[in-house]
């Protein structure tokens, strides 16, 4: 999928070329970009799917079963342990992972202004637990 991003993004490229150089007409310069927009498109969201999904399995291969203990029950210290499982293994994943991690489970929007005339300046908006989003 990388490559053929990064052969499509070289195609526009070649495009954009083209065109400043006087080799295409308008029309045809739109009509070039045009046709490699949405299989752009489709392979950036293959990739981010593809990144996503890796980065959240990353974060929770073995982990389910480790919820409950030999009885069949959790208990808080071993839940514990598990959290700071998961923040580790978070912080193993590279930043492009956590971005990509982060946007599939919160919604965050920075607002304009100071803090003294605005105090919510950002709003974090829970995606996946959505009760959370009535807490806050």
């Amino acid at each position: 999928m990388q490559k053929e991003l990064t052969r499509l993004s070289a195609k526009r490229e070649e495009i954009r070329a083209d065109y400043h150089a006087e080799i295409t007409t308008r029309a045809e310069y739109v009509a070039d970009l045009n046709a490699t927009e949405a299989p752009m498109k489709a392979l950036e969201e293959r990739l981010d799917a593809a990144v996503a999904t890796s980065a959240s399995a990353f974060m929770l291969v073995d982990l389910r079963a480790g919820l409950r203990g030999a009885d069949g029950r959790a208990s808080y210290e071993h839940i514990s342990e598990l959290k700071h499982e998961l923040g580790r293994r978070f912080d193993a994943l590279d930043i492009e992972q956590r971005r990509r991690l982060v946007g599939q489970l919160l919604n965050i929007r920075v607002n304009g202004g100071r803090m003294e005339t605005n105090p919510r300046k950002y709003v974090i908006t829970h995606l996946r637990v959505q009760s959370l989003n009535e807490a806050a």
